[in-house]
């Protein structure tokens, strides 16, 4: 395998520019230039508009880009109407008020009487939650739908080596996230991890997942509390499934989380849920008692089904012990 340019040039910087390359190639003066190249950077404009449009123009007859406008990543205005606000990320998340700034901008220098503007949220990584993306208005463009788009490229012909390089890159990542279906959970890295959790939140219809600073990456799910604990939660610290609390009175933490602690490993055993005491650290949040939960077989290789359901009967199993130490009050 050659080097790649990509696997050095991994900023959002060097992504915003690939995206202005490729969309500036789907102005018609490139046809004859290079006819495949020219076909995808007009497929990457059709794919973007369709995000938010139901019709898109049939023919493309002029392309402007532009990056870093406002600092705005890239602004890309098609037919002198329909103009794509793309907000650019790999690992990072979008900033507060980030969104709703560049939106305004844009409106106010393009009014909805004369153009049409489509705002795009163009994400290669992943993200556990875009709520706040869609709550200001944008669309999300992912890693898959970029795949696709590229993938069509390739079909058709292009052989830039730009182009080539670009999408191994991308093409790897993806790869990696989806590496949790095929090899031991022993050998995950963070991008196998980040498959896994984004199928577990799937699955489960709800949590949260992201990397704990300067550790690893962690799934967690529930917060639901009472009067002495103000949420009770699930985490899995990657192989690990702990189950924590966080107690409303701080001078009561040790206090609570003992008998918590207490009550969760002997009635987990009951009901033959294998989980053992962790050391106390006292904090906002406070685990109780740590486990495994992966599922797997003899290579090592995760039994998704079984996980989820075990996870499942531990989420049964912490909902009925709340009532139970709440009745009993």
């Amino acid at each position: 395998m050659k080097p790649n340019l990509y696997s050095f040039a991994t900023k959002e910087l060097s992504q915003d520019a690939f995206i202005c390359w490729l969309l500036s190639w789907a102005s018609p003066k490139y046809e004859q230039v290079d006819p495949a190249l020219y076909a995808c950077g007009q497929g990457l404009v059709t794919a973007l508009l369709r995000k938010r449009l139901s019709s898109v123009p049939e023919v493309i007859h002029s392309v402007k880009v532009e990056r870093q406008f406002k600092r705005i990543d890239v602004l890309c205005t098609i037919n002198d109407k329909y103009v794509i606000l793309i907000e650019d990320k790999t690992t990072s998340k979008n900033s507060k008020h980030q969104l709703a700034t560049y939106l305004e901008l844009i409106t106010k220098k393009y009014p909805p009487e004369t153009h049409t503007v489509v705002p795009i949220y163009f994400k290669t990584h992943d993200q556990s939650s875009y709520a706040s993306v869609l709550k200001n208005l944008y669309e999300v463009f992912t890693r898959g739908d970029f795949l696709a788009v590229l993938a069509e490229g390739i079909r058709n012909g292009v052989s830039n080596e730009i182009f080539l390089d670009f999408y191994a890159y991308l093409s790897g990542i993806e790869e990696g996230v989806q590496g949790y279906l095929t090899n031991s959970y022993e050998s995950w890295d963070k991008h196998a991890w980040i498959g896994f959790f984004k199928h577990v939140q799937a699955e489960l219809g709800k949590g949260k997942w992201d990397q704990i600073p300067h550790q690893y990456m962690a799934f967690w799910w529930g917060g639901h509390g009472d009067e002495l604990v103000s949420k009770r939660y699930l985490q899995l610290n990657q192989k690990e499934l702990q189950i924590r609390i966080s107690v409303k009175d701080d001078s009561q933490r040790k206090v609570v989380r003992s008998q918590w602690a207490r009550r969760v490993i002997q009635a987990a055993k009951a009901q033959g849920i294998e989980f053992s005491k962790v050391k106390y650290h006292e904090g906002k949040t406070m685990a109780l008692a740590a486990g495994n939960y992966l599922q797997v077989d003899e290579a090592g290789i995760v039994d998704i089904p079984s996980t989820i359901a075990y996870l499942r009967q531990v989420e049964d199993f912490l909902k009925g012990l709340a009532e139970e130490i709440v009745e009993a009050a």
